[in-house]
């Protein structure tokens, strides 16, 4: 049997990887070898990076949802026990878009936490012109 030798498939993945590095500084985006470090290297930071702003959204909706809870006179601590108390599970996105587009819910979700069904003072102090919520 004839030698085969891998010719036209090494020049495929060759200039797959070349065509991946495109865009890439100096020797990084023509040789081969440096263009395939840097798309591993790529994707590593690639991935860690999807990961890292899963963790940056959630830190960013806890901000949120603790910022709003400042005129009700509860800190997300309690606001999250309180919720599990209560067996209600939803994930911190969704609270924060009802923080953010439906106060109304807010409101009706603490009335029905809280021990009395009234708000704190503070709470409308702080949105006076918004009493048609309550």
């Amino acid at each position: 049997m004839p030698r085969v030798k891998g010719g036209p498939r090494a020049h495929q993945k060759h200039k797959k990887v070349i065509r991946a590095a495109k865009g890439y500084r100096m020797s990084r985006s023509k040789l081969f070898k440096r263009a395939q470090e840097a798309v591993i290297r790529a994707g590593e930071h690639a991935f860690h990076g999807r990961k890292e702003k899963k963790r940056d959204f959630r830190r960013l909706w806890i901000q949120r949802i603790t910022a709003a809870l400042t005129g009700f006179d509860i800190n997300y601590s309690r606001f999250i026990k309180a919720l599990a108390d209560k067996r209600i599970e939803l994930n911190r996105k969704l609270y924060h878009k009802w923080l953010l587009w439906i106060l109304r819910v807010l409101v009706r979700l603490l009335r029905l936490l809280l021990k009395n069904n009234s708000l704190p003072q503070r709470f409308q102090d702080l949105f006076p012109y918004w009493g048609y919520i309550f």
